[in-house]
């Protein structure tokens, strides 16, 4: 009977593709989390930017309204800002 370990029968070749294997999983893993979190704080930008430029376009509205005086109008606005 052979009493050698299953780890000192493969070959060479093996043993180094397995350790590339374990590398690359690795690195695919970091880039996968690092790309998910990049992307995350990407949409919260966007919608933050969103909601300013959209509150931003309402108040100008507004302000509009009131200097030319058509407030008794603003029911045909609102609708179209909600």
């Amino acid at each position: 009977m052979n009493s050698t370990s299953p780890a000192r029968q493969m070959s060479v070749q093996t043993k180094i593709n397995l350790a590339l294997l374990v590398v690359f999983a690795l690195v695919l893993a970091a880039s996968l989390f690092y790309s998910a979190g990049s992307e995350k704080q990407l949409i919260l930008h966007v919608v933050e930017q969103q909601t300013k430029d959209t509150a931003d376009s309402y108040f100008d509205s507004i302000n509009t309204m009131m200097l030319t005086g058509t407030m008794g109008l603003n029911h045909l606005f609102l609708p179209l800002m909600s």
